[in-house]
């Protein structure tokens, strides 16, 4: 899920070749958020930012997003430039920002994005910078959250867990050096607004001016990613809610969240890529793997409404069954397309062999 500024492009160099992965692109849960200052897309008409539930593979993956530090973020928001050939696509600052805006300096920016007063070009992002993650009803669609800081180390566990090839041959500086480091442009001022603007941010996630502490993260973080499905947010009206039992630091050892966690999506969506490949053996391995643990589970449901706190934090958790694509219809569908599949490949290797033992039979009567 593509929150601007967070390691986007990095990501899909690493990442990108591998057929099981795909790039969200920039959009929300809802469908009515207005576009006014994206030049590339107001350009071509697009009024309003597309919804990642209006796009049937979304629905249909796991899905994931990489938070970075506000300090960070601003400073990377505010110094993003984007130009192509043509003069009406070249814009300064995320999404068009600064030319929307008109700001003269980072100062300025800064003061307005911190200025509750002041009409930002994208409301949600100035309201709550991960508010592109949330639906209508305040859920959190991201199955888990990396933080920019640690991707590469964390981007391993991740590709591992998921069967992805990386490539690491990008360099991260590649992306960077054309921003100058924070310290050169935040002033104690400026730093002021950006801690009492953006509280609920560095308190959810560890942050400060000085960088991230894991002792200060309030949500479950397994050293790899960090859970906020039991926190919501309203979009329409900025306001966070956060499960009080989980507002506070947990740390799991060993990776152990994402190593036990049971994702019907991954296989669900193996199975399909399995399936056009036409490999029907595997590609049923993977469905039945999901039915078993999910369709035929008597306590799967249970098991997603009453998780203890203490079964969460261990990572004893199964997703799925948020979205259109995790229906059961779609597994059991896929299932019976599978098992037509092998019924013909059955067919056709003992119509092969009947074929094959009626020449060899053939050659032994003429021999006679």
């Amino acid at each position: 899920m593509g929150l601007p500024k967070v390691g986007g492009g990095i990501l899909k160099s690493w990442m990108g070749s591998n057929k099981n992965y795909f790039e969200g692109g920039h959009k929300f849960c809802v469908n009515d958020i207005p576009n006014e200052s994206f030049i590339t897309w107001t350009e071509s008409g697009i009024k309003f930012f597309p919804s990642y539930l209006d796009d049937r593979q979304f629905s249909r993956s796991v899905t994931f997003a990489v938070i970075r530090n506000p300090f960070d973020w601003l400073v990377s928001y505010y110094y993003h430039y984007s130009g192509y050939f043509h003069k009406n696509s070249e814009h300064r600052g995320s999404f068009g920002c600064v030319d929307y805006h008109g700001f003269g300096n980072f100062n300025e920016f800064i003061d307005a994005y911190c200025d509750p007063l002041f009409k930002w070009h994208i409301p949600p992002l100035k309201n709550f910078i991960p508010s592109q993650l949330f639906d209508k009803n305040g859920k959190c669609r991201a199955d888990f959250i990396l933080l920019n800081e640690d991707l590469n180390e964390t981007i391993d566990t991740v590709a591992q867990h998921f069967d992805f090839r990386l490539n690491h041959n990008t360099s991260r500086m590649k992306y960077n050096f054309m921003k100058p480091k924070r310290e050169f442009i935040y002033n104690n001022e400026l730093i002021d607004k950006v801690r009492l603007k953006c509280k609920r941010e560095l308190e959810l996630f560890g942050y400060d001016y000085k960088g991230w502490d894991e002792s200060k993260v309030k949500l479950p973080y397994d050293g790899v990613c960090i859970d906020m499905t039991k926190v919501k947010y309203d979009i329409y009206n900025d306001k966070l809610v956060i499960n009080d039992k989980l507002y506070k630091t947990h740390r799991v050892e060993n990776n152990i969240h994402m190593n036990r966690t049971f994702w019907p999506q991954f296989h669900f969506q193996k199975a399909e890529l399995l399936f056009s490949e036409k490999k029907y053996l595997m590609a049923k391995k993977e469905i039945d793997l999901v039915i078993n643990m999910v369709i035929d589970n008597p306590d799967y449901l249970n098991k997603m409404t009453s998780l203890s706190e203490d079964e969460l934090l261990l990572g004893i958790d199964i997703r799925g069954f948020h979205s259109p694509g995790t229906m059961t219809k779609d597994y059991l569908k896929l299932k019976t397309r599978i098992e037509e599949k092998i019924n013909e490949e059955k067919k056709s290797n003992i119509f092969k062999i009947y074929i094959f033992l009626k020449k060899v039979f053939r050659r032994i009567l003429r021999l006679r």
